[in-house]
């Protein structure tokens, strides 16, 4: 993130963060239990590598997700039953062959230096009102999705 008043660079920093979303879905394939609380966990894993930290994580994300999964499927039932008679009106699944990609590992380049300029640049001429800046700032997702189904 890089922010500029004046046509000076105030702030210019990094973040590099290991981001993990785990979903865990109870149900069937006529209905199950992505709703409310139950679309997900989303945590921050260490970024050292070690196995016993990131298992760690990892396990308490998966173990929430499972608890909320459960709750969200109640939820659902219940929210169900008030808009309708039918106890299953359209199926959540239809059954269909799992369907693996693996591709390339993706990369970015940043032109760093190009962003700065443009970011000085354009607050060069802006009024001198006090507080006033322009902040950029680019954000990378490289992710990895794992499906697990047991139906």
């Amino acid at each position: 993130m890089a922010e500029a008043a004046f046509g000076a660079l105030r702030e210019n920093q990094k973040v590099h963060v290991r981001v993990m979303r785990v979903v865990v879905r109870v149900g069937d394939y006529k209905q199950d239990s992505y709703y409310g609380e139950g679309m997900g966990q989303t945590t921050i894993l260490p970024l050292d590598n070690d196995p016993i930290a990131l298992r760690h994580q990892i396990w308490l994300a998966t173990d929430e997700a499972y608890k909320d999964a459960g709750q969200a499927l109640t939820q659902k039932q219940a929210a169900l039953k008030q808009f309708t008679t039918d106890d299953h009106p359209v199926d959540d699944f239809a059954k269909a062959p799992p369907v693996t990609l693996v591709q390339a590992r993706a990369s970015l380049k940043v032109d760093e230096a190009g962003w700065k300029k443009s970011l000085e640049d354009a607050t060069e001429h802006l009024p001198c009102v006090s507080g006033d800046s322009i902040t950029v700032g680019v954000c990378a997702v490289f992710g990895a999705e794992r499906v697990l189904r047991e139906f």
